[in-house]
This record gives C-alpha cells, structure tokens and sequence, in this order.
C-alpha cells in the first residue's frame, strides 16, 4: 500500500505523460559512488522518483534500417528527452508545492567526461538513471548495460528527481528475469563494444538483489553513438579518447548513430519476429488492434487533449493525401494507412520568432508523440517522423496558416483506421476572437488569471513609461559597450577555431519592439530550491542540476510567451517576446546551448513590480528570493500596470554585502550606479561585461562552475580584453569536455538571497 503523498507525486507524473513511474528509498544507493549518487547530491535525500517515457515501436524497428548512422525515425529520442527534461522540472515543481524540496536531473548529455577526484568513472552523470530505473523497480539491467522494463525492454528513457520527501519505494524486479542473453546486441554492434575490450561483470547490488551487465570500454562505446566518427572505419585494439581524437581529425565526422544494442534487444516475454516488416524484433502489444472502425471517442480524445495543449489544428491522411503530398509513407512505416499531423502557429517576427520557434516545435512534436502512443496502446503501428521536414506537410496547411504566422508541425503514422479530414474544410488555425463581455471587461485580471493558469510563478505588468525612463537613464551608462561573440568554425573534438564578432549594446525599451505598445507582461519561472543551494556542495560538487535548471526554465518560459501571446492575439491584440527586452543583460555557457544570464529582464521584472535589483544587479523576490528568471511580452493591449514595492524592503541583506562582488572570478564588478524609478533609488554595481563574458559566456576560467565538470583550466583575462585575446584563449581550450561547457553565474548562486 502506498501512501497519499506518493500517490499524489506518481499521478502528477503520469499527468504529464509518464509511461512508467517508480520511486526508490535513499538506502538503495548505498553501494553507489558518492560522487555519482542522489546522496552525494543532496544529502538531506530520502528518496528518488523516477519516470519513464518509451520509444515508440516504430520509431525502433523502422529506425537505423540502412545504417546505424543514419537514424530515421528513432530521432524521436531528441523530442523524448526534451519531454524528459520538462518532467523532471514540473516534477520537482509540484513536489515543492507539496512542502518538500527536490532536485531535478536533466534526462542526458550533461557529464564528466573524466576522471573527477575521488570519482573513478569516465562519461559519468550527475547520477545514472539507468541504475536509478534499477533501485525504482522498473527495470533490470541487460547484458549490454541497458535498463530493460518488462513492459518495452530497453525501449525506454528514463528522468530522476531527487527528493527530501519520504516516499514509499516500488517493488524491486528480481534481476536475471528479462535478458536472455540472446547475443543480438553483440551480434550488431558495429562499435564491437559488447565483445572487444571487455572485463568482466559490473554488479548493482541493492538490498537483496543482484543485478549484471558486462564491464565494457566506453570510449568504444561512444565511437559513433556519441563522437559521431564513422562506424565502418577500422577501430584499434584499445579504443581511447585520444585515438578518437586522431581519427576525427584524420576522417572527419560522420553523425550519430542509433544504438544497435536498443534497436536490436527485446525480452523473450514480448519479443516476436516478422522479418518481411523489418529487420529488427517486434515487441508483442497487450492488445489486439481492430481492422473495424475506431470508437469515435479514441480519435476525439486524442484530438481534444492536443487542441486543449496548445495545438492549433490536427489533421488526419488518408492515403490519397499522404500520397498528393509526396510522402512515402509506407516506406516509413510498411502497415500505415493514415497520417496525422499537428500544427502550431507562431508569429512570424524578428526576436519574437527566434524566441518562440522552439516552443512552438515542441507543443507539436510532444502532442503528435502522445497521441501516437495512445494509439499504440490499442495494438496500432505507429512512427513519429521526427525526422520528416515541415515544408512536406507545408501545402496541406496552406489555407490554415493566418497572414503574418508561420505553421510549424509534427506528424505520426499510423495503422489505425482513423476518420480521415477533407483538407478543403480546414480553417483558419488559430483561435477565434473573444467575444464575452467578462472577458474584455477586466482584461488585466483575466490575463493574469490565464498566465498563472499556464504555470507561470510570477506575473506582473509594467508600463510602457516606466521602461521609458528606464532606459532614458541606462543609456547614458551601458549604451555602446562591446561584447564579443565566438563561434567555433573548427570540426568538433578538434581545436577551437574560433571567429569572434563584436556586438555593441544598444538599450531598449517597449516601443523599440512594438511602436504601439501600451504595456509589458513579465512573466517568471522559478529554480528549484535546493538545486541553487546545492551548486558545487560537497560530496558530489556537481553543477549538473544548476545549468539545467539555466536551461529548462529559459525553454519553458518561451512556451509560457507563446501562450500569452496567443491568448492576446485571441482578444484582438500584438506582441513581441523577448528574454533580454532592454538588453542589459547577456550570455552564459550551458551544455544545452548559450542562454540567457540572470541579468536578462532584469529591469523588466522590477518596472512590473515583481522584485527588486540587488547591488550585484540581479532580481530578488519576496517569494523565491534570486531565484527567478524572466520572460517579457510587449503588447499593445491596455493593461493596467502593477504597483512597484517598497525596494529597500526586499534589499536589507543586500545592504553592505559584498558576496557577489568577491564571488566573481573574474573580478568583473567596478563602481556603483544609481537610477531611479517612481521615486525609488535603484543602486547597483556597473559590470565590465567583456571581463564577466570571458568566464560565464565564454567558460574560459573553471571558477565558475566549469571545473567541477572536471576541466583542469583557469584562463585568466588579460588587462585588455580583444578578439584577438579571446581567440587566443580558446586555442587553449578543452577539446572535449569543452563542447559542453558551462558557467554557474557565481555572483547569483552566492548571494544568501538566493537560498
């Protein structure tokens, strides 16, 4: 029996799309490295909550037919581990509206390539949640080191949430039950990393239960999965970093490979073969499919929940329109008779565009994910062609995409007998204006009810005024500073050839973005508690969960705008979307890409009354302390702006501290500034941005978070920083570990506001 608490945790789970949940008690991690466990992490821990998600069928057994290198639909696993990654966010979220703390785990590739101190492991994560899926009793561990549920075998990815809560931990499989050691993953590799370069067994032992895979190379492992380097290429007899390396810079690059082992492996219990369908095995489904016509209610539902998810219009092909459009589908999926696709429609603006395309690919790539699986639990074929460009499915959408938007979409086939739409029906996609009178009545309040409704943490108005004057007096003080952009035009893994560009600031304001603008909606995301108190913090010193939660929060927050934006759309109303709307702020390193720094919408958020600038030039908030990041939507809607708060009431432990300032590695504070708004003083230290960019942006020194990932540099700035400096420095940079660079913004995770 379990208790409420779990209960309520678990449901959340699968509310957002969870195949598999479990939850594993802290003593099951005895054995496990400290470095590498949820203790380590977080020592106050009491248990793990551990999610699942599964790869469709289709996706694997249509995936990697030609080559292991050329992927085909188990490209899916990309849109999966972006699902992963807002669970384990949302996850953490609820279970600290529950009164407990937690800290999310990103889903992949944020790692320790080395060695780490103490930690003797190579291409080790914060903690696995392989071994996690093991000591949450929803899998084993395959011969191949895979873990294998009994419901999809290795066709699962799996996401961990670390959490102070006592839970009440899942059954433990008894280990042995689901590999049979059918030798297909060996057979297959390409890598020969299941049968060279082998040492023995690694054993999980957890209460107990005794659980096995073989010890193999991992370097040998990573050859095409992770490196990218050709496959067919002759391997040497031991397979490192350096010989990798070499052949990169001898050979190139070919692109990353689907796993043979997963494409190939399935439990005896579900494992059935048809090999005129593929090459692959075929897992047995619980349910036989029907050749009859669906429930209506199965279309309908599935169809509600996209539309009611932020889906602007669902389509269902037949096969004539599969075929008017040029697609082969049955070359994708051999069984399938329809095709369905989703559709978002996003504005077609400068930044607003950039800012919302990723969001409004994800509302379609998700939503197309999971109404595929519901049909797949009904026994149906299915593919997720992540890998089907949009413009294929352009013309079906011609008629629906409104002047000034852009369609973007997601499709999925399938072998269910759908109801097929007549493309000459299809209308416009997006909404139709709101016409109740409440509605338009008290249009403040109803916007704000519908952002907090999205999941916002913060919502509040600023006028277009107060970001006027703002700016009037930033001008004169940050207008014209340079910073420096650096991309790397060199093959990756090999040295950086960096081509840097200067960029001037320019301050903004409303009307800078919309000439008409009569207001500006911020809305702010918070970071999970713990995940800022524990940066760096022994045992584990992990930054992992920080740049994460960098990451996530800037992701869910362009989906928290697009949202707004359609919804003021709806009421007859423009916006423009920005992560930086005065461009004050700038860039940080992150494994998942550049983002946006703590100071982005930094004077947004305060104009809105949501918080006030500390002295190091960050938010603090009454609720969440500094922990908030920021998005701004500029509209012509007229709103009512927020009243400011008293600042020098949220700033007391600010007063005389200079933590932020002595945190920061590269000493990029200087003097103190001073502007004023509604009568309320602003003071805060001016930053000399190159400086501060050379560490956070750029990752050059590892004091900022970067050597905890196990990187032995510390560049430091010359006196004068040029292009010129910064390429040099670059020339000295990590090779690997440096392509997932990152930078914990030391002034922000010091400051005792923000814990």
């Amino acid at each position: 029996m379990q208790s409420r608490l779990t209960g309520l945790i678990k449901s959340y789970a699968f509310t957002l799309g969870a195949d598999l949940v479990g939850v594993a008690n802290i003593e099951r991690f005895a054995n496990a490295p400290l470095m590498m466990s949820p203790q380590g992490i977080y020592p106050e821990a009491r248990s793990v909550v551990v999610c699942a998600l599964h790869h469709p069928d289709g996706c694997i057994e249509m995936g990697g037919r030609e080559h292991p290198q050329r992927m085909g639909p188990y490209a899916v696993q990309g849109l999966m581990n972006t699902h992963l990654d807002h669970m384990s966010y949302e996850m953490a979220r609820h279970i600290e509206d529950l009164g407990f703390n937690a800290i999310p785990i990103a889903a992949s590739n944020i790692w320790r390539y080395r060695n780490y101190k103490g930690l003797d492991a190579v291409f080790a994560p914060d903690m696995s949640h392989i071994y996690a899926a093991v000591t949450a009793g929803l899998s084993e561990l395959g011969y191949h080191g895979i873990s294998m549920s009994p419901e999809f075998g290795p066709r699962n990815r799996f996401v961990s949430i670390i959490t102070d809560a006592v839970l009440d931990p899942s059954p433990l499989l008894p280990g042995d039950t689901l590999c049979d050691n059918c030798n297909q993953c060996v057979k297959h590799c390409l890598a020969g990393a299941l049968s060279e370069e082998l040492d023995g067994y690694d054993e999980l032992v957890i209460e107990d239960h005794t659980y096995r895979k073989v010890h193999k190379n991992l370097w040998r492992c990573s050859w095409g999965e992770h490196f990218g380097v050709d496959l067919d290429l002759p391997k040497p007899a031991v397979v490192t970093e350096e010989s990798i390396i070499q052949t990169v810079r001898e050979k190139g690059l070919r692109g990353g490979e689907m796993g043979s082992c997963l494409r190939h492996c399935l439990p005896p219990n579900v494992r059935v073969w048809d090999r005129d369908y593929t090459d692959a095995p075929r897992r047995r489904h619980l349910y036989e499919p029907t050749t009859e016509q669906l429930p209506r209610y199965v279309q309908e539902e599935f169809s509600a929940a996209a539309l009611a998810a932020d889906v602007d219009i669902v389509l269902v092909h037949d096969a004539s329109g599969m075929e008017a459009l040029g697609l082969d589908y049955q070359q994708r999926l051999p069984d399938a008779v329809r095709g369905v696709t989703m559709g978002v429609a996003i504005p077609k603006g400068t930044d607003t565009y950039i800012e919302l395309w990723s969001a409004g690919k994800y509302f379609a790539e998700r939503e197309a994910y999971l109404a595929a699986r519901k049909l797949e639990d009904l026994g149906y074929s299915v593919v997720v062609s992540s890998d089907l460009p949009m413009d294929v499915m352009a013309p079906a959408f011609a008629d629906a995409t409104p002047e000034g938007w852009e369609m973007l979409t997601a499709t999925f086939l399938t072998s269910a007998p759908l109801v097929a739409d007549d493309p000459a029906t299809v209308t416009k996609a997006l909404p139709a204006q709101a016409t109740g009178s409440r509605a338009l009545r008290c249009l403040t309040g109803a916007l704000k009810k519908a952002a907090e409704g999205f999941g916002c943490d913060q919502v509040g108005i600023a006028s277009v005024e107060r970001l006027s004057e703002l700016k009037r007096q930033l001008a004169p003080i940050m207008d014209g500073e340079k910073t420096f952009n650096a991309v790397n035009k060199g093959i990756r893994w090999l040295e950086f050839e960096a081509e840097v560009t200067e960029e001037t600031r320019q301050i903004k304001d409303a009307t800078d973005y919309l000439e008409d603008a009569a207001a500006v909606v911020v809305l702010g995301l918070r970071l999970p508690e713990a995940t800022v108190r524990r940066v760096a913090q022994p045992p584990a010193e992990v930054v992992g969960p920080y740049v994460f939660a960098q990451y996530i929060t800037q992701w869910i927050l362009r989906e928290k705008a697009l949202q707004v934006v359609k919804w003021l759309h709806a009421r007859g109303y423009s916006a423009e979307v920005s992560l930086d709307l005065m461009g004050t702020g700038s860039i940080v390193a992150n494994p998942r890409g550049l983002q946006h720094s703590v100071f982005g919408n930094r004077f947004a958020a305060a104009a809105a009354g949501l918080g006030a600038i500390t002295r190091g030039g960050f938010v603090t908030t009454t609720e969440f302390g500094t922990s908030v990041r920021y998005v701004a939507v500029v509209t012509n809607a007229p709103l009512t702006a927020d009243s400011l708060p008293e600042f020098g009431a949220l700033l007391g432990a600010c007063e005389g501290c200079e933590i932020c300032v002595n945190a920061c590695p590269p000493g990029a504070y200087s003097d103190e500034v001073e502007v004023t708004l509604e009568g309320q003083s602003i003071t805060f230290r001016r930053l000399d941005q190159l400086r501060c960019d050379w560490c956070a942006r750029h990752a050059l020194m590892g004091g900022d978070g970067f050597k905890h990932m196990g990187v032995d540099q510390d560049i430091y700035p010359p006196d004068e920083i040029t292009p010129e400096a910064l390429a040099e420095a670059f020339n000295q940079f990590d090779t690997v570990q440096g392509h997932h660079r990152c930078g914990v913004e030391s002034c922000v995770v010091n400051c005792p506001m923000s814990r």
